[in-house]
Parts: C-alpha cells; sequence; structure tokens
C-alpha cells in the first residue's frame, strides 16, 4: 500500500511529527513505522484509526479512499 506510506510521511511532515515521537505517542513498537513508510508492512485497523486520529484525518485518507477535503476516491480509475 505505497500510496499509506506516502500519506503517513506526509502527515508526519505537516505536523513536525518525527517517526520516534510516533511511535512513543501511540504506544507502537520501535520499526513497526520505518516498516510502513518502506511498504514492508500495514498498520492494523485499529492503529490505523489511532494514526488518523492522531495526526488529525482519516482512515480512508491515509489508505487513498478520499483527498484532503473528504471527497472520495473515484474507485473505477
Amino acid at each position: 500500500m505505497e500510496y499509506f506510506a506516502i500519506k503517513l510521511l506526509e502527515k508526519m511532515k505537516e505536523k513536525g511529527i518525527t517517526q520516534k515521537k510516533l511511535y512513543q505517542e501511540l504506544n507502537i513498537g520501535k520499526n513497526q513505522i520505518h516498516y510502513w513508510v518502506k511498504n514492508k508492512a500495514e498498520p492494523d485497523l485499529e492503529t490505523l484509526k489511532r494514526l488518523a486520529i492522531y495526526l488529525e484525518t482519516t482512515s480512508d485518507y491515509l489508505i487513498g479512499l478520499e483527498n484532503e477535503d473528504g471527497i472520495k476516491a473515484n474507485l473505477s480509475e
């Protein structure tokens, strides 16, 4: 899910959040974020929900189902 990695990094940069701060705040494994941004793993649903809340966005945005304005993606493309 390359889109997730891109959007996660964008939101982290926008909010000035480091990988270290994110894993500490969300109490997740130290290397987990590294695996996500390198497309070697994906978060489970509960973690995705916590990420969205912490980053003040939606899980749909993080996985590419909507844009920043909340407009749903065209899934037929």
